[in-house]
């Protein structure tokens, strides 16, 4: 049902062919490739781009009886269990694995037959190695599937709402709904330092003033990646539209590029819409540029740890102001 109702949503005019984990790009299982009707085709690129793969690997659409599989466990029920060898590099290092790279787990004397009759030419490589080996693939070995939290959020809010309203709902805090400052139709984010301030764990990031203004600051030693300061957005950013991002600021960073990203409040899904190359400088810089979201998830504007580093880092900032093209 949630597959059926994500499909009719996003491509109304239907489809000839859905393909998971489409592999022209590697062995990537957050890649989708979909041929419409018209014969048109489209590849979607995780979550940030496909609102059902970010829903699946967030766990919100987790159904029950998969939570709790009377066959996920050992001794497997199967003659033979085939899986992804996820981290499978690490102990066969001489493969190529971009093609994809398979575990087979032969669980008994029929497996073990019919796997012996398959002919060497049509298995490219053939290794055995440890079931310790397999600790990517918990579940193979009787880990069960988690369900998010957030789940039953997800279920209720599917029966009366869209595919992506449902998935907002479940995975955004305050189900999505946010105070709302527009003063214009087109702007989605007016800051000043006087009005909004970022929402950042104070265990890495400090707040001041400097020079009059709303100051961002990086504690020793944590100028790690993901570690956000982030900045509510009024609403969604619509995916294919494009809107214009001017950020006035003064910044002091051993890094050598200040990333400018937009995100999901949700999950850690973002998107990097600028990088700017550092200047020292103690004048003040201007970032005027345009961006096109790759998704309609987008809700906060989201600044790096890893981009202020170094003894008396800071982020210095006037306004940021991002609104329609």
């Amino acid at each position: 049902m949630f597959f059926r109702k994500y499909l009719k949503e996003d491509f109304p005019q239907g489809i000839k062919q859905y393909e998971f984990r489409y592999k022209e790009t590697g062995w990537n299982p957050f890649t989708v490739k979909v041929i419409k009707n018209d014969e048109t085709s489209e590849i979607r690129y995780g979550g940030t781009q496909d609102n059902y793969q970010r829903v699946y690997h967030n766990h919100v659409m987790c159904a029950p009886h998969c939570e709790h599989c009377m066959y996920q466990s050992e001794p497997r029920y199967g003659d033979i269990t085939i899986g992804d060898f996820w981290g499978g590099t690490k102990y066969i290092g001489d493969v190529d694995a971009k093609p994809g790279l398979s575990v087979v787990l032969i669980n008994n004397k029929k497996g073990n037959d019919l796997f012996e009759q398959i002919s060497k030419e049509k298995i490219k490589l053939k290794r055995e190695v440890s079931l310790d080996c397999l600790g990517g693939n918990g579940y193979v070995l009787g880990n069960h599937n988690w369900a998010s939290a957030k789940r039953n959020d997800f279920y209720d809010a599917i029966k009366s709402m869209s595919f992506q309203e449902a998935a907002d709902y479940a995975l955004k805090p305050n189900h999505g709904k946010r105070d709302s400052f527009q003063s214009d139709k087109v702007s989605v984010l007016y800051h000043s330092s006087k009005r909004l301030h970022f929402n950042f764990d104070s265990d890495f990031w400090d707040e001041t003033t400097m020079f009059g203004y709303q100051t961002l600051m990086v504690r020793p030693g944590e100028s790690k990646p993901g570690r956000y300061a982030c900045l509510p957005l009024y609403d969604n950013l619509r995916r294919g539209k494009t809107y214009r991002l001017r950020f006035r600021f003064r910044v002091n960073t051993e890094s050598d590029y200040l990333n400018l990203h937009i995100k999901d409040s949700g999950t850690d899904l973002y998107q990097l819409i600028y990088s700017y190359k550092v200047i020292r400088t103690d004048e003040w810089l201007l970032v005027d540029i345009s961006f096109v979201p790759q998704s309609g998830i987008f809700d906060e504007f989201m600044i790096g740890a890893s981009q202020l580093s170094g003894y008396g880092n800071y982020l210095c900032i006037d306004y940021i102001h991002i609104f329609e093209a």
